[in-house]
């Protein structure tokens, strides 16, 4: 879990470091998602 959301921290932070103003905008602009998911393992 720890490295998946340090994962998570670095492609956000490259996100807003490389795109540009609109794009940011663009994207703050959709809804948020947030959900649980159970997989199978095994």
């Amino acid at each position: 879990m720890e490295e998946a959301t340090n994962n998570l921290r670095e492609a956000l932070e490259l996100f807003f470091a490389c795109a540009s103003p609109e794009e940011i905008k663009a994207r703050l602009m959709i809804n948020v998602l947030v959900t649980q998911v159970e997989v199978a393992v095994g």
